[in-house]
């Protein structure tokens, strides 16, 4: 598979994303990863859908999503 050049993948700090199975899959794969800080809307933009989705604007079933 080929990356372009400026492709870099974001990750937050959870347990699986830091596990050495994904790290030797990214390294492998030779495509540069970011890890985050945990919740961090600044650099994880994507964190604010989930908020969303979590606090009911897209879940109009109130269906419960995450850990909680």
């Amino acid at each position: 598979m080929h990356w372009r050049d400026e492709t870099v993948i974001l990750l937050d700090n959870a347990t699986y994303h830091r596990s050495a199975e994904v790290r030797a899959g990214f390294k492998k794969l030779g495509v540069p990863v970011i890890y985050s800080g945990p919740y961090s809307f600044v650099s994880a933009p994507v964190e604010r859908y989930f908020a969303l989705l979590k606090r009911g604007d897209l879940n109009p079933e109130r269906l419960q999503l995450g850990k909680r």
